[in-house]
């Protein structure tokens, strides 16, 4: 398991690059700061919304700062207090643009991979199931996504 998830990151970096115009600067920012895979967890967990931030002198701003720290650990989540500590929030973009092209990147995969096994209508119900998307939409990703 350990393999498929560093095989998915070692990808994932890979279309960062291809996507890089897309993306916000605010997730520029946090890549040169904690790395794309702690920013891609930031986002998935806050995206589209204001994260305060605090030095953690008071039980609530340690209890604050410790939520973040349980999605990007906490010397990340420290790496982000001292950079932005002074602006006392933060905003979490969605970047819904890099978000689906990285989804339609996967389903086009996922076909490859399905349609080794399974003839193409299956392949694609069984995509429109898992992603909970219509059939329509994964030809039209399929069609319009190249790996």
């Amino acid at each position: 398991m350990a393999d498929i998830e560093k095989k998915k990151a070692a990808l994932i970096r890979k279309e960062y690059e291809i996507v890089k115009h897309m993306l916000p600067d605010a997730f520029h920012e946090f890549v040169a700061l904690i790395g794309i895979d702690e920013t891609l967890k930031l986002i998935k967990a806050y995206g589209g919304a204001f994260l305060p931030i605090y030095q953690g002198f008071t039980k609530s701003s340690r209890a604050n700062n410790q939520k973040i720290g349980d999605v990007i650990g906490n010397k990340n989540a420290e790496i982000l207090v001292n950079a932005f500590w002074a602006s006392r929030k933060i905003y979490i973009p969605k970047c819904k643009a890099a978000v689906l092209h990285f989804r339609n990147v996967e389903i086009v995969r996922q076909y490859n991979a399905l349609t080794k096994q399974l003839p193409d209508p299956e392949a694609v119900r069984e995509l429109s199931l898992k992603h909970q998307l219509n059939t329509r939409t994964i030809y039209r990703i399929l069609k319009k996504t190249s790996c």
